[in-house]
């Protein structure tokens, strides 16, 4: 996977013209404080010979990049160059120290770029001295109790009050600038010690570790590109996605000495370069939202690579996802683009790294690599077909009818539940599945599915929304088998009779999948669901309320609560609400309970989905001439 963050970095600095020049250097290693903090609200803190003069607010845009030189540090360390960002506090109190703790991390970034520059003008020498003193004296009040200290800090911190108000709990960029004697700005990017500083940083990163003494390099062959007997460094990161630590003792090859790292994961120059300049676009161009949980990585890469060929097609992918030309979509992500990928040639494959966003550290959850443009064609035939599917459609109820079939589908029959249970793995297990075209076990499906169709009938929502999420999951699995295999038209023959009403269940069923298409069982629980549905439909219209719903002991239901108990029970009632109401319907039933085995093949879960979704599905059981329970049903 490494190495596509490499081709990445390499089409991406080519696109943005970065060469090997010594103003190139600074472009390849300044990174985005806008993109990094969440904000455009730049606070330019202005010193002169004088000392501290103002606050003055800007607002950033990428051209100005050079001039703010921004390139993160660690947490317990300091930045590149005195640019960092002021995060947005909950309480006003807590912005005091916020601030003060932002100073001295500018402090020590001015005073890293001063001990390390290399032979600076006499114009930055006092510039520096005076920054790094008066910025250090601001960020020690609290701590370092002097009245210079105190006042100064004091100044700041109101000048910053005054300009970016704590109560607004928004995070702002914080940076440093010089004004000259004749009135002019000078800011980070115009100082020579910083340039060199933001220099030094970018190409140590894959060397250099705070916690390692001495550089981790070696001599041997990249891991990225091949290329042998060259100087390589082991601690390249890409930016915003750590992908290994050496945290843990007896993580480093070869012992125990984090010298010796390089050996671990040893790249060049060249593709350390590289992969820096990557991690920031890719975090920006090729990454989605995957619901509430995750987020994932686009990886695209060409099969058979020609000079220009990946560059041809990540422009094309690149301009597509802003201009919004999915006119399909597999997640809840408008700027997907599985869509336009599908409809390329198999010239080009694509990696998808699934991870949980983390501000402390990159986690991974799933990785899927080698897949081409004709997979992603095949999900969205299977979606097609899913929402094609006359169950999804009138007259069935608007649970069913509105929507259509997404990964967000399954994701709902396995939530992220906070502070209870969780159910991520069985996703990420369920979209590993999709995306390499093999069955998921649609017991699974049915086991958590049912829970939370259970927890809404019970709890008084509409369940319905959850069944047809269920429904639309198993079906999605169903229909994207039969790219290998055509599903079974052997139907279970039933003798229904010759009645209208077995006409439309012979109707309803020609379009049923899996066991319900060939099942007596899955039939009859189907059915007499469809039963019960018609009772309360004439209990609500009678009386206006519908006790007979207390006997479905909230869908947990097995063989005999449905063969004897609800069967029995719909006869009943059906007697005195006007048999003929419900006598069709009650024959069908008997008919498939007549042929279904004395054993059942089916598990309680089974039994209990087969009946909701019956009873969700009464309505397509009416007559056309019925059209008043099917028109107060499409409004549940």
């Amino acid at each position: 996977m490494i190495h596509q963050f490499a081709e990445l970095g390499g089409f991406y600095r080519e696109s943005e013209g970065i060469g090997n020049g010594e103003k190139d250097r600074l472009a390849q290693f300044v990174q985005d404080p806008a993109q990094k903090f969440r904000t455009r609200t730049v606070l330019l803190l202005v010193f002169s010979g004088k000392g501290f003069e103002r606050v003055k607010v800007e607002d950033y845009d990428n051209n100005r990049k050079l001039i703010y030189l921004y390139r993160g540090g660690p947490p317990n360390g300091w930045d590149a160059t005195p640019t960092t960002g002021l995060q947005a506090v909950r309480k006003a109190d807590e912005f005091d120290e916020a601030v003060r703790k932002k100073l001295a991390r500018l402090a020590r970034s001015i005073a890293d770029a001063k001990d390390h520059v290399d032979g600076p003008s006499e114009a930055e020498k006092p510039a520096l001295e005076v920054l790094h003193s008066k910025i250090d004296t601001a960020g020690s009040a609290g701590i370092s109790v002097t009245e210079e200290s105190e006042r100064l800090g004091a100044k700041v911190l109101a000048a910053i009050k005054s300009a970016h108000p704590p109560e607004s709990k928004e995070a702002a960029i914080l940076s440093v600038a010089w004004q000259t004697t004749d009135g002019n700005i000078m800011r980070v990017g115009d100082f020579a010690a910083f340039q060199q500083a933001l220099t030094r940083h970018g190409q140590g990163a894959a060397s250099h570790k705070k916690s390692i003494e001495g550089e981790v390099k070696g001599r041997g062959q990249c891991c990225i590109c091949g290329k042998l007997n060259t100087e390589v460094s082991g601690l390249l990161q890409v930016p915003q996605f750590k992908l290994y630590t050496l945290d843990k003792p007896g993580s480093v090859s070869g012992g125990f000495n984090a010298i010796d790292a390089w050996r671990n994961f040893p790249a060049c120059r060249e593709c350390c370069d590289k992969v820096d300049f990557a991690g920031e676009r890719i975090k920006k161009n090729l990454t989605f939202d995957y619901y509430s949980t995750f987020k994932y990585l686009f990886l695209p890469l060409a099969v058979r690579l020609q000079p220009t060929l990946a560059f041809d097609l990540l422009d094309r992918l690149i301009s597509a996802r802003f201009n919004k030309k999915a006119a399909k979509r597999l997640t809840a992500a408008e700027d997907e683009l599985f869509y336009v990928v599908a409809l390329e040639k198999n010239f080009l494959q694509v990696d998808l790294l699934f991870y949980q966003p983390d501000p402390q550290s990159f986690r991974p959850a799933l990785y899927i690599s080698g897949l081409l443009p004709s997979r992603f064609r095949a999900l969205f035939d299977a979606k097609d077909r899913v929402d094609a599917h006359p169950w999804l459609n009138e007259p069935s109820p608007k649970a069913f009818v509105q929507g259509q079939f997404t990964f967000g589908s399954v994701n709902r029959v396995f939530p992220h539940a906070h502070g209870g249970s969780n159910f991520d793995d069985d996703f990420m297990e369920a979209t590993r599945a999709a995306l390499e075209l093999r069955p998921f076990p649609a017991t699974r499906l049915l086991q958590s599915g049912m829970r939370w169709v259970r927890q809404d009938y019970v709890g008084g929502k509409t369940w319905q929304y959850r069944l047809a999420d269920l429904f639309r999951s198993i079906l999605f699995f169903e229909e994207l088998l039969t790219l290998s295999q055509q599903r079974s038209n052997a139907a279970m023959q039933i003798d229904y009779g010759k009645s209208p009403q077995a006409d439309r269940v012979r109707a309803v069923l020609k379009n049923a999948t899996g066991k319900l298409s060939t099942d007596p069982a899955a039939q009859a629980a189907f059915l007499v669901g469809a039963c019960c549905f018609r009772i309360e439909r004439l209990q609500e219209f009678a009386r206006g309320s519908t006790p007979f719903a207390g006997k479905l002991k909230g869908f947990r239901l097995n063989q005999a609560d449905v063969q004897r108990r609800l069967f029995v029970a719909a006869k009943d009632k059906a007697k005195a609400y006007g048999e003929g109401k419900v006598a069709g319907l009650l024959e069908c039933a008997g008919a498939a309970l007549m042929v279904a085995p004395e054993q059942w093949p089916l598990s309680p879960d089974e039994v209990s989905y087969f009946f909701a979704l019956g009873h969700a599905l009464g309505p397509r059981f009416a007559s056309d001439s019925n059209e008043g329970e099917k028109a107060q049903a499409a409004k549940e």
